[in-house]
């Protein structure tokens, strides 16, 4: 815990200042960002987008080539046969993995 003083005086109270954590999130373009938030903030909405064929393919394309490749890198870990270059990859996605 880290008190915050302005002049040597207690100005702003005692506030508890932690580090920045790390919470695994995969990586995004537009696409899956916008998915990511109307997903989350109106059923409806992505109910209505996932109708949409284009949107479907998109979606489809974005997931091949950002999520496939991350996922693939995770997954790996626990492969029987993975050697140390894999091992650190997927640790360095995802650091809790021991």
């Amino acid at each position: 815990m880290k008190a915050l003083y302005k002049d040597d005086r207690n100005a702003f109270g005692s506030l508890f200042v932690a580090d920045a954590f790390r919470v695994t999130q995969p990586p995004m373009d537009v696409v899956l960002a916008v998915d990511f938030v109307v997903s989350n903030f109106s059923k409806k909405g992505w109910a209505d987008l996932l109708d949409s064929t284009l949107y479907q393919k998109s979606l489809s394309w974005s997931q091949k080539q950002f999520w496939k490749p991350y996922y693939s890198s995770i997954g790996k870990f626990w492969d029987e046969d993975c050697d140390k270059s894999a091992s650190e990859v997927a640790r360095g996605l995802v650091p809790q993995l021991v």
